[in-house]
């Protein structure tokens, strides 16, 4: 499945996010070990944090352990303390210390696929990878996102391109014509959850790049939805059942639906549930 996620989507989630004065958002990664390390000790920042179990929490941080991010439940009565296990972690919004304001999540990253990095990894390093992209992609599920076939992706990117240059050329006019009076509005150029939908498909082409390494490696295969079943061996089943006939054309749409049944069975929760 190709992947041409369009930089205009990441352009306006660093933009979104560096807007906004009070929020910013941290993706815990083994890269990003000495960040969440600086932000567990900024004792009075208020997180909002997403972990591998699909819970999301809103903690006034405290310092606390190597490797914990500690805090304060914002809305619990009497207070509650948590410590959460930097492994745990999949997305973290927060504030600056003693900041008056809650964070507020933007939108969700799109996750690297899979490559040299994560061949280097350990099967313990790939297990938390695969658990935190696959809680990614349950969150953006849960919010009713899809993720796009390799010919929406090209159309979305052609189209995506076009209205760049279109909006490019209509700023001009907007520009000249500002001194006379005239104006108008830039319209959206993407559907409400098209994000979302970039989110779900890049969270799902790193697990489809996450699983084959952790079975070449003999990893251990992770616990799913499905009893008695792992993510490794879902995958194999998977894999297995993509190989089309000789000459038969192949259904994207088809394809990607088997897919998603299958990744939705690997959780953390089923994305129906309350």
């Amino acid at each position: 499945m190709n992947r041409l996620f369009p930089l205009w989507i990441a352009a306006i989630g660093v933009v979104t996010l560096q807007g906004c004065p009070t929020t910013h958002v941290l993706v815990p990664s083994r890269a990003t070990v000495p960040e969440m390390a600086k932000l567990s000790q900024s004792k009075g920042s208020v997180a909002d944090v997403f972990t591998i179990e699909g819970e999301q929490l809103w903690l006034t941080v405290e310092p606390g352990p190597p490797e914990m991010f500690t805090g304060t439940l914002v809305f619990s009565a009497p207070a509650q303390h948590v410590s959460l296990p930097f492994d745990s972690l999949v997305l973290i919004y927060y504030t600056k210390p003693h900041s008056a304001k809650l964070p507020k999540p933007e939108r969700f990253p799109l996750l690297a696929a899979a490559g040299a990095a994560e061949q280097a990894m350990s099967c313990e390093e790939l297990s938390v990878a695969t658990a935190r992209a696959e809680a990614l992609r349950w969150f953006a599920r849960r919010r009713g996102a899809t993720p796009y076939t390799a010919g929406e992706q090209r159309k979305l990117h052609a189209k995506h391109a076009a209205t760049y240059v279109g909006n490019t050329l209509l700023a001009f006019v907007i520009l000249v014509t500002a001194s006379s009076g005239a104006g108008g509005n830039l319209l959206p150029v993407h559907e409400s959850n098209e994000p979302l939908r970039w989110a779900v498909t890049a969270a799902d082409e790193r697990i489809a790049g996450l699983l084959p390494i952790r079975a070449g490696k003999n990893c251990t295969g992770r616990t799913t939805l499905q009893a008695e079943t792992t993510d490794i061996q879902l995958w194999m089943t998977l894999d297995a059942a993509r190989v089309p006939q000789k000459g038969a054309p192949v259904d994207e749409h088809a394809a990607l639906t088997r897919r998603t049944e299958v990744f939705d069975q690997l959780g953390p929760k089923p994305v129906s549930s309350e």
